[in-house]
Order: structure tokens, then sequence, then C-alpha cells
């Protein structure tokens, strides 16, 4: 009688644990889902196309012209898809498809130097298949943010971009060129 009834306050126990965890996760998910939501309220969308809908990307970054143009398939600079990497090509597209910040810097500033935007680091002209053009302005780093201030031609305000893409627009040549054909 006595192991029987160990058994049914294991068993018990178990059915608890199981309710208490179920009980957990449906909050973890609701919690997850209301912080998205609030996450996205303070998020500003500076550029936003479909890759499919893109023609080109320019970059101008003060010393080289990367130009990589969707004609089917994406490539660089006039190259064949046999010389550059075309899914880099394609992920500098993909880079500026969707460009989002966290921070509105300011708007209508009166100095633009003081972002690095009055003679910009980096250019990038955007060519859409609807025959639309748009152009960003990529600046100094913030020295508090680790971001890099971003104008869109157009639009009067600063942003914020993130490093990692602001890297993938400085990338040289090479880089495309630099592929393996097994991948």
């Amino acid at each position: 009688m006595i192991k029987l009834s160990k058994k049914m306050m294991i068993a018990a126990g178990a059915v608890v644990l199981l309710a208490i965890g179920i009980a957990v996760v449906i909050n973890i998910d609701t919690t997850e889902q209301s912080n998205e939501m609030a996450q996205n309220e303070n998020v500003y969308t500076i550029f936003s196309e479909s890759t499919e809908d893109i023609l080109e990307v320019q970059v101008n970054n003060g010393g080289e012209v990367i130009r990589a143009v969707n004609n089917g398939d994406w490539t660089i600079n006039d190259l064949t898809t046999d010389d550059v990497d075309t899914n880099k090509a394609y992920g500098l597209a993909g880079t500026v498809s969707m460009l989002t910040s966290k921070n509105k810097i300011e708007d209508n500033p009166q100095d633009l130097s003081q972002y690095g935007l009055e003679t910009p680091a980096i250019t990038v002209v955007v060519k859409l298949k609807n025959g639309n053009e748009n152009k960003l302005y990529i600046g100094d780093k913030s020295p508090t943010l680790g971001e890099y201030f971003i104008m869109k031609d157009g639009d009067s305000s600063v942003y914020t971009m993130y490093e990692f893409k602001v890297d993938t627009l400085m990338q040289p040549l090479s880089y495309y060129k630099d592929f393996n054909r097994f991948n």
C-alpha cells in the first residue's frame, strides 16, 4: 500500500510539473510576441524593396565603385557569372534591400558635417526595375552608438545604420571574385 501511495505521489508530482512547464511555455511565447511588437514600433524604415525588384546597386566607397546588376543572375562590374561569386553579388542587393534603424538622430540637421554626411564616405544608388532610383549617403561612425550615420535622398532625417551592413558595402572587387565553385 505504501509503495502504491509513493507511486501515486510521484505521478501526481510529474503531472503538476508538466502543467507548470506548459504554463511557462505558453507565457514565454506571449511575452516574446509582445516584445517583438513593441520593438517594431521603434524601428525606422530607411529603405525597403524586394531584391527581386532591384535592378542594380552601385556603391561608391570613395575609392572603388562596385556595381551589382541583376541580369537574371547577379554579377559585379560587368564580369561574367563565371568570374564572380553571384551569391555575394546577390548579398549586396540583400544588404540594401531592407535598411532599418532603431535610432533617428535628427530631423533637418543644420550641419551635416558633424555626421560625415556633407561629403559622405559611401554613396549607394539603388535602381529599381520600375525605373525609380534611390540614393543613400553613409557618413561617419557614431562614437557612442558604434553605428554609421545614414541619410536617404529626399528624407531630411539622419539615422544610424548597423556596422555589419556598412562592412558589406565596403568590400572591394576582389571580395566578389574570391569564391569556391563548390559552395
